[in-house]
């Protein structure tokens, strides 16, 4: 088992989580606040948080068959 890289991804899985969850949240209060169009940044918003949601979950079992069974 590599250490090194199972505390860095570790890191990098949450530390992205926070990332990607603040990022998201305060563009999408800022277009609700400051355009009229609200219906359309608000699936804008959750397409894109429900994709990097998607990607993370990838990238997570990717990494994690890759290195820990081959």
């Amino acid at each position: 088992m590599n250490f090194d890289f199972f505390f860095f991804f570790f890191f990098f899985f949450f530390f992205s989580f926070f990332i990607f969850e603040f990022f998201f949240f305060f563009f999408f209060f800022f277009f609700f606040f400051f355009f009229s169009c609200k219906i359309f940044f608000f699936f804008f918003f959750f397409f894109f948080f429900f994709f990097f949601l998607v990607m993370r979950f990838f990238f997570f079992f990717f990494f994690f068959f890759f290195f820990f069974f081959f």
